[in-house]
């Protein structure tokens, strides 16, 4: 993955603040299981419906904690993706949307600029033409998943909430998903609505029109100088 500084500038240039785009790159990289890391986001979560809790929404951050809060969260980790989306959203409105997704389409990114360090084999850029590589690229943030997903694939994701995953059901609200409820107490189907895949179209023009400027910033910054990012 990009350098948190590569993600800082990147997100600059798209219009998004350095300070937003630091506190959810804190939230998308942080684990439940690093102390350190979670004491420095658990503020960030917002807790609704206390009517079903028995204490201030404690016990819900601690579920969170132990089950729902994992580093990236991009691998099939689908509760902890919209947790996390809906931190960033509730603390840094659409531009922490932005950045959210912004980040993990740079992630993708890195994967392409950055072959040898993931074993995967790619045609180097400076081997190809502009539009092979735009081409290449596009396929890479857009259509590929090594064991991750794209960012097509991030707009789209469904989680269907049902009885171990109740605790989703005290942080996800209409703002960031669209929740079709279910006939039983609790079970409802979220999935981002219009909006959220609005933004997501944003950051997608953004990355096809800046992508050579982009595939360079990751490869000057991290790549060139062996890094593979920040935890």
């Amino acid at each position: 993955m990009p350098s948190w500084e590569t993600h800082r500038e990147i997100a600059e240039m798209f219009g998004i603040d350095r300070s937003v785009c630091n506190e959810v790159d804190k939230i998308i990289d942080s684990e439940g299981k690093n102390e350190v890391q979670w004491e420095g986001v658990k503020d960030y979560i917002k807790i609704k419906k206390l009517e079903y809790l028995t204490d201030d929404g404690s016990e819900v951050k601690e579920m969170i904690k132990r089950h729902f809060w994992h580093h990236d969260c991009r691998r099939d980790d689908v509760p902890c993706f919209f947790i996390k989306a809906q931190t960033a959203y509730d603390n840094f409105g659409d531009e922490g949307l932005k950045a959210y997704f912004l980040h993990h389409a740079l992630d993708i990114a890195h994967y392409f600029r950055c072959p040898k360090y993931f074993g995967i084999e790619v045609e180097t850029p400076s081997k190809l033409t502009r539009s092979q590589v735009q081409e290449r690229f596009n396929w890479t943030v857009y259509g590929f998943s090594r064991k991750g997903i794209c960012l097509y694939e991030l707009r789209d994701y469904v989680l269907t909430l049902n009885p171990a995953s109740v605790v989703c059901y005290h942080v996800l609200t209409n703002d960031v998903f669209l929740i079709e409820e279910e006939h039983k107490p609790l079970d409802a189907t979220y999935k981002f609505n219009d909006r959220v895949k609005e933004l997501v179209e944003d950051v997608k023009w953004f990355l096809q029109d800046n992508f050579s400027v982009i595939l360079e910033m990751i490869y000057n910054n991290d790549c060139k100088k062996g890094r593979l990012g920040e935890l």
